[in-house]
């Protein structure tokens, strides 16, 4: 009997409750999970990307693991922008409604389930859209998992998750 507590090989691995087992798969996922959270809070991930909010623009990026192979994304851009602030007082009404349109920018939430195949990092994530919410406008959840596919189909073994969620966020041109 090895250390994955495996009696013979077909049979269901005691630690992981598979056939065949996934173990060293999921100690290599313990790793990559142990340095994202050593390396930055998985609540503020918009902070290691370097992605700056603004007064008017708040924008956030959370990751949170929900099991051993699964984990819960959600990216957020909220924009604040008040008339009152903008309004220029030497201008007429007009200008500065113009002037406002030009300053407006889309609202959205995206919920993103990360799915990782039991032989991660040598098979892409599988990821999938649960919620996408434009300007209070549901989206298209399963046209927008078809673009995250088609991106993340021939990842590296080496991209790690958080390099994956900045290089979706990257092909976005409202975030």
């Amino acid at each position: 009997m090895d250390e994955y507590n495996i009696t013979y090989e077909n049979s269901i691995c005691n630690r992981c409750a598979k056939t065949p087992c996934c173990c060293k798969n999921l100690d290599i996922i313990n790793r990559r999970h142990n340095y994202l959270v050593k390396t930055f809070d998985m609540n503020r991930m918009e902070e290691y990307f370097g992605i700056e909010s603004t007064d008017y623009v708040k924008k956030s990026i959370s990751l949170k693991r929900t099991g051993r192979f699964s984990y819960f994304a959600t990216i957020k851009k909220t924009n604040k922008y008040n008339p009152l602030y903008t309004y220029i007082k030497e201008l007429p009404r007009d200008m500065n409604n113009v002037i406002y349109s030009y300053l407006w920018e889309p609202n959205f939430t995206i919920d993103i389930r990360i799915y990782l195949p039991p032989v991660y990092p040598f098979r892409s994530t599988k990821w999938t859209i649960l919620k996408y919410v434009k300007d209070g406008k549901k989206m298209d959840n399963n046209k927008e998992t078809q673009n995250v596919t088609c991106l993340l189909s021939d990842q590296s073994p080496s991209i790690t998750l958080d390099k994956e969620i900045i290089a979706y966020l990257s092909t976005r041109d409202d975030f």
